[in-house]
C-alpha cells in the first residue's frame, strides 16, 4: 500500500508540473515605445503566445485611444470596450493550440499631460490586461531628450508595489527594464514619469489655455442663438400650392423674400425680360448684351425700378461683360431689397447674428493655435493667423443654405470646401472632433441665418408662397406640364426665370419632355432652332452664368490689376 501511495503522489506531482509547464501564457514579450516632442507615442509590441488548447475569440487588448493599428504588418481595426480596444488574434492562431508570434504596432496621440499637482507627466501604458499571464517581459521607452529621472509604475494587481517585481534604469533618453518574475493574467501596467516642459514644446503644455477658447465659442454660439430668437425668429407657414411668385416680387427678389439674401441681378434681368422690359441677346462668343425695350414705370416696386435705372441709366444697351456691370452685380448681391412691409423694424439685421456665429470659427482657430504651440512669439503669431482664418471660415460656411435652397451652388461648394479644410486642419492637429463640432455649429448657424428675419404676417405669407412655388416647380407632373403648355404656349418661358433663381430649373424643364419650342419671346441666341425645354434651359442657364461670372471674377481682376501696378512701379 505504501508503494501504491507513493506512486500515486508522484503521478499527481508530474501531472501538476506538466500543467504548469504547458499552461497557456505569453512566454516572452517586448514593448518598445518612442515618444515624440508633440506628446504622441509610437508603440511596437512583439509577443510569443503559447496556447495549450484551442481558444475561440482570443483578443489582445491595447489602449482605447490607439490609432493606426497593425497586426503582423496588416492594418486592422479593433472594437473598443471598457476603455480598451480588443484586437482579435484568432485569425493568427486559427483556433488551434501551439506557439504563435505577434507583432503589434499602434500610435497613442497623447501620453503627456498635467497631473493633479500641475506638473507635466508622462503616462505610457505597457500592459492593458491580456487574458493570460506573462512569463517574461522587456520594455523600453525612448524620450525626445535625455533625462536622469527614474520612472514609477502602477499595476492593476499590485498598484505601486509592482516595482519590486521589475528591474529598470534610465540611460540618456531611454528608460528600459524587464520583469523579475512572471506577471499575472489580466495584469495592467503603466509607466509614469515626470518630464520637463522644455522636452515637449509642442505637447499639451499649452492646453491649459484651451478651455477659454471653448468657453468663448460657447458664448458666441449662445449669443447668436439668443439674438436669433429675440430679433430674427418668425413662425413658419403651412405649405400650400402656389403657381406663381407673390405680387410684385420678381425672380431677382425671391432670395430676398425667402432667405434675406441680396438681390440676384442676373435673375432679376431675366424676370424683366419675361415681362417685356428687356431683350437678352446671347452671342456665340458667350457674351450677353441687354437691350432695353421700354422704360419701367410705377407698375413695378421701388427696388426693381432703382436697379433698372442703375443698370441702364440713359443707355438702351448694356454689355454684361463690362466692368461697370460687374460692380453693379456685386453691389446688388450685398443688398437685400424689396422687403418693404414684409419685415418688422429691426427684424432684418442678420449681420449681427452672422458676426456672432463667425466668432465660433474665430475662437476655434485660436484653440487650434493653442494646441499647435511652439516658441512663445511663434505661438502667438500662429494663434492670431488661425483665429483670423477661423473667422473667415466661420463667415463663409454660413452660406451653405443659400446654395441648398437657391441657385447659388458655388456658395454651397465653397461652404463645403471650407468645412472640409477645417476638418483636415483639426485632424492634422489631433483635434478632429473639436473641428467637427465647430463645422456642425457653423452649418447649423447657416441654416438659421437663411430662415432668419422677423416677418410681418404679409412677409410670412410671401416667404411661404415662394417656398410653395419652388415645390410646385420641382414636383410638377408631366401631365400637368403638357396641359398647362397647351393652355399657354409660353408657360415654360414664363416661369423659367423663377425656376432658375430657385435652383430647380433642370427638374422643371425635364417635365416638358420632347415638346419643342421654336423661340423664346425674350431671349435670342442667333440659332433660331427648335429646342426642347431642357435644351432651352441649358441655353438660358449658360447666359445667366455668363452674367454671374463678370461679378464673381471682379475681385480677382482687381487683385491682378493692383499687382501689375505695383510691379510697374
Amino acid at each position: 500500500m505504501k508503494h501504491i501511495f507513493r506512486i500515486s503522489v508522484a503521478v499527481m506531482l508530474i501531472c501538476a508540473l506538466t500543467v504548469s509547464v504547458f499552461a497557456s501564457s505569453v512566454t516572452a514579450m517586448e514593448s518598445h515605445s518612442t515618444v515624440s516632442s508633440d506628446g504622441s507615442c509610437q508603440v511596437s509590441v512583439n509577443a510569443t503566445i503559447h496556447l495549450d488548447s484551442a481558444v475561440d475569440n482570443l483578443t489582445f487588448p491595447i489602449p482605447g485611444n490607439a490609432t493606426g493599428i497593425t497586426l503582423n504588418g496588416s492594418r486592422v481595426t479593433a472594437p473598443k470596450k471598457d476603455g480598451v480596444k480588443n484586437l482579435n488574434i484568432k485569425k493568427l492562431t486559427g483556433g488551434m493550440a501551439g506557439d504563435f508570434s505577434l507583432h503589434i504596432a499602434y500610435n497613442l496621440p497623447e501620453v503627456v499631460g498635467y497631473n493633479e499637482e500641475g506638473l507635466l507627466q508622462l503616462n505610457v501604458p505597457l500592459l492593458s490586461g491580456f487574458a493570460y499571464g506573462i512569463e517574461s517581459m522587456k520594455f523600453s521607452v525612448t524620450l525626445p531628450g535625455a533625462t536622469e529621472v527614474l520612472p514609477s509604475f502602477v499595476s492593476g494587481y499590485h498598484e505601486s508595489s509592482i516595482e519590486q517585481s521589475l528591474a529598470f534604469q534610465t540611460d540618456g533618453a531611454t528608460v528600459s527594464g524587464h520583469s523579475l518574475k512572471p506577471l499575472k493574467d489580466h495584469e495592467t501596467l503603466t509607466l509614469i514619469m515626470a518630464v520637463s516642459e522644455e522636452m515637449f514644446p509642442q505637447s499639451l503644455v499649452q492646453r491649459q489655455d484651451y478651455t477659454p477658447a471653448v468657453i468663448a465659442m460657447a458664448v458666441c454660439g449662445g449669443l447668436a442663438v439668443l439674438y436669433f430668437f429675440i430679433f430674427l425668429f418668425s413662425l413658419p407657414t403651412w405649405p400650400k400650392r402656389a403657381t406663381q411668385a407673390p405680387d410684385g416680387v420678381g425672380a431677382g427678389l425671391l432670395g430676398c423674400v425667402m432667405g434675406m439674401q441680396g438681390v440676384d441681378l442676373s435673375a432679376m434681368i431675366f424676370s424683366w425680360a419675361e415681362l417685356g422690359y428687356v431683350m437678352i441677346n446671347f452671342d456665340r462668343k458667350g457674351r450677353v448684351l441687354l437691350q432695353k425695350r421700354m422704360d419701367m414705370g410705377n407698375e413695378r416696386n421701388d427696388a426693381e425700378r432703382r436697379w433698372f435705372t442703375k443698370l441702364f441709366g440713359k443707355r438702351n444697351t448694356v454689355d454684361t461683360s463690362s466692368r461697370g456691370f460687374g460692380m453693379l452685380w456685386r453691389l446688388a448681391a450685398k443688398t437685400p431689397a424689396g422687403l418693404g412691409e414684409m419685415v418688422v423694424r429691426y427684424g432684418s439685421n442678420t449681420r449681427i447674428f452672422r458676426v456672432l456665429a463667425a466668432g465660433i470659427g474665430l475662437f476655434s482657430g485660436a484653440g487650434l493655435g493653442l494646441v499647435m504651440g511652439g516658441a512663445a512669439v511663434l505661438k502667438w503669431l500662429v494663434i492670431l493667423l488661425l483665429a483670423v482664418l477661423g473667422g473667415w471660415v466661420g463667415w463663409h460656411v454660413q452660406d451653405v443654405a443659400a446654395g441648398l435652397f437657391l441657385r447659388h451652388k458655388r456658395k454651397l461648394q465653397k461652404s463645403l470646401a471650407f468645412s472640409a479644410f477645417w476638418l483636415v486642419l483639426g485632424a492634422f492637429n489631433g483635434e478632429f472632433l473639436f473641428a467637427l463640432w465647430t463645422v456642425l455649429a457653423l452649418l447649423a448657424a447657416g441654416m438659421l441665418l437663411f430662415w432668419s428675419g422677423r416677418r410681418t404676417p404679409l412677409g410670412r405669407a410671401c416667404r411661404g408662397q415662394v417656398g410653395d412655388l419652388k415645390r410646385f416647380l420641382r414636383t410638377l407632373s408631366k401631365e400637368d406640364a403638357a396641359r398647362l403648355s397647351e393652355e399657354d404656349p409660353d408657360f415654360f418661358f414664363r416661369l423659367a426665370p423663377e425656376a432658375l433663381a430657385l435652383g430647380v430649373d433642370r427638374q422643371f424643364a425635364a417635365k416638358f419632355g420632347a415638346l419643342r419650342y421654336p423661340a423664346c419671346p425674350y431671349f435670342t441666341d442667333g440659332l433660331d432652332a427648335n429646342m426642347t425645354a431642357l435644351q432651352w434651359n441649358a441655353m438660358l442657364r449658360k447666359a445667366m452664368d455668363a452674367m454671374d461670372e463678370r461679378g464673381k471674377n471682379l475681385p480677382i481682376e482687381n487683385l491682378i490689376n493692383r499687382i501689375c501696378i505695383l510691379i510697374g512701379r
